[in-house]
């Protein structure tokens, strides 16, 4: 179920039984909201970022060491994370004849020394691809050596989360909607942490919601964990 602003809201006053604007105003509890909800996905971002990571293609131009990854070419944003990038010989899936290369993340500082020692070379069309090194710079995408064809990149990125702005806004982004309701205990739990922490079962219940984020978070990534014959496994 994808959960709205509004409804997580309605979710944190009934649990926190505050239904009127006694103890919080809506501006108030609208913030609490966006906190709520940054709670939780920071969970999600510490436990298994893969779960809201996002894939996006797109040309690295040919004779350029920099690109800004918030243009519209590009991510159209500034990423929170860049967790990968690679480059394909063509825009289509990967195949035995779509070869992949992973590019290799360094700093800034090492990528620069890197770039005056290195002639600008050209990935070839087969055989043994040389390395791209790669820095994040803000938004900055940085490689070298600079190519002299245009490189069809994929980029793996987390977004940062925008606050939500209007009632029908949808929590997580959109992300994990089983989480959904997760920020609404956040939301009680916010308002009764304002009332001085007065009911311990609100305190429970979101200690226990947000740990089981992680759990399931990291299940959904590497699989459950069971046991058998006395040992602990995991499916990966």
């Amino acid at each position: 179920m994808l959960y709205t602003r509004d409804q997580v809201i309605e979710q944190g006053r009934v649990l926190a039984n505050t239904l009127g604007t006694e103890w919080v105003t809506q501006s108030q509890i609208e913030t609490m909201a966006n906190q709520a909800n940054e709670l939780v996905y920071r969970q999600m971002l510490n436990t298994c970022p893969d779960i809201i990571t996002r894939t996006t293609a797109f040309t690295y131009p040919a004779n350029i060491t920099s690109v800004d990854l918030s243009g519209a070419s590009y991510l159209g944003e500034t990423p929170m994370r860049v967790k990968s990038v690679e480059d394909t010989a063509s825009t289509g899936p990967y195949s035995t004849t779509n070869w992949t290369r992973a590019w290799e993340r360094t700093t800034y500082e090492e990528l620069l020394r890197y770039r005056t020692s290195k002639l600008n070379i050209a990935a070839p069309t087969t055989g043994m691809m040389p390395k791209i090194l790669y820095a994040v710079d803000q938004s900055s995408l940085v490689i070298a050596p600079a190519q002299s064809i245009g490189l069809n990149c994929r980029v793996r990125w987390v977004p940062y989360l925008q606050p939500m702005t209007s009632g029908t806004d949808p929590v997580l982004a959109g992300f994990e909607t089983q989480f959904g309701q997760v920020v609404g205990y956040g939301i009680a739990y916010l308002i009764n942490v304002r009332q001085g922490g007065i009911n311990q079962g609100i305190t429970k219940l979101w200690e226990d919601a947000i740990a089981n984020v992680k759990t399931t978070a990291d299940e959904r990534v590497r699989g459950p964990t069971i046991v058998h014959n006395s040992r602990i496994e995991q499916f990966r």
